[in-house]
């Protein structure tokens, strides 16, 4: 194999890597959504949110509270992990859409307080 057909095979697979990075991405952070735009046709789809923390409850295998964004839209978030949000914490919260006694919740992936 001479130079120039090795630099090509490094131009093609480094596209494809970064091709495969792109698709990767956009499947593990969620799509940016704003509380009010989430509906039924969201259940099961992960998706990133942000707003403050209302009527927070920590339970001895959950957190659950409220998160409000700006508009006064609000969605309930659990989380089945530790979780070092306060009351009125400003955080951003990637999880997937599911529905629980009609109401839809975010179950939290990940938060991350302080935006």
């Amino acid at each position: 194999m001479n130079d120039i057909q090795l630099l090509r095979l490094c131009f093609v697979l480094a596209f494809l890597g970064l091709g495969a990075l792109f698709v990767l991405s956009k499947t593990v952070e969620g799509e940016i959504v704003g509380i009010s735009e989430i509906t039924e046709e969201k259940i099961g789809q992960k998706v990133a949110v942000h707003g403050t923390v209302h009527k927070l409850r920590q339970l001895e295998t959950m957190t659950l509270f409220t998160l409000e964004e700006e508009s006064g839209a609000s969605i309930l978030v659990v989380s089945f992990s530790d979780t070092e949000v306060q009351e009125n914490d400003m955080v951003a919260v990637t999880g997937t859409v599911k529905e629980y006694k009609g109401a839809l919740e975010i179950v939290a992936l990940q938060i991350v307080s302080k935006i």
